[in-house]
């Protein structure tokens, strides 16, 4: 992949192009701040020249990335914060969205906008199935739980709400709980991930701890056991593009237990 990059004369405007397999793309930058990404066309260089001999004023220099210019935006790139820890499991519809059970048939499960149904799903064995819309109303979680010799394996599927057509999978992985403890579920603030962890029977103890990219069940980030640890579990996305899994409050502060990179790309 062959990059170059160069900077005006006084250092303020600067890119960054790279061309990979026969596409070019351009980061710009004016005093160290990221101004947006751009194709490498003609215009661009243009511009460039312009700012160069003084031609048209800096304030201005947001007009190199104005949006006709602009490359798509479809990099994965997930809102920065702390995850929501405020939702539990349950059997609420969310607007115009409705998931139950299909009437005669406890396996099968509908969901319906607008009464209309739009997607269906079949747990075998469904027995304690509950679900949680994501407050941004992009993605619905559903849950299923089946115990076995005291225990109970969790299942979970997510589908995606965001197109005119609804898709969903399952998620890749299980978790197995102790009879009673509990599954806990933090979606990201703009729901394009997904922390799910193991409430285990001692007390402070949880396992299994998962961050997801929600829109392909892609894991972002993973940790074993936390074992009598007060404090809230907790995920993070950070302004330096990584994902966190963390307790807080306690003693001294946060600890954070692992914290990994997102992968650049879509």
């Amino acid at each position: 992949m062959a990059t170059w990059s160069n900077c005006s004369s006084d250092g303020r405007l600067c890119y960054i192009c790279s061309d990979d397999g026969g596409v070019c793309i351009c980061n710009w930058f004016y005093d160290g701040n990221w101004e947006g990404t751009t194709n490498c066309g003609s215009r661009f260089n243009s511009l460039f020249r312009l700012y160069e001999e003084k031609l048209f004023d800096p304030a201005e220099v947001s007009n190199i990335t104005e949006d006709r210019y602009r490359v798509p935006r479809t990099t994965y790139d997930p809102e920065v914060g702390l995850f929501i820890n405020t939702l539990q499991w349950g059997t609420a519809s969310s607007g115009s969205w409705k998931f139950s059970a299909l009437q005669g048939h406890a396996e099968t499960y509908q969901l319906q906008k607008n009464g209309s149904v739009v997607d269906t799903l079949t747990i075998n064995g469904a027995s304690a199935v509950r679900w949680i819309f994501f407050p941004r109303g992009n993605f619905l979680a559903v849950r299923n739980a089946t115990r076995v010799a005291g225990y109970e394996d969790y299942r979970m599927w997510i589908f995606d709400l965001r197109g005119s057509t609804v898709m969903h999978y399952e998620v890749g992985a299980s978790w197995t709980l102790s009879a009673g403890a509990q599954l806990h579920f933090h979606p990201s603030q703009d729901g394009m991930a997904f922390f799910a962890f193991a409430g285990d029977s001692p007390p402070n103890s949880t396992s299994q701890h998962m961050v997801f990219r929600t829109d392909t069940g892609a894991v972002l980030c993973s940790w074993g056991s936390i074992f009598n640890v007060m404090g809230q579990r907790m995920a993070e996305i950070t302004a330096a593009r990584t994902v966190r899994i963390l307790t807080s409050p306690g003693a001294g502060g946060p600890t954070v237990y692992a914290e990994c990179r997102i992968p650049n790309g879509n």
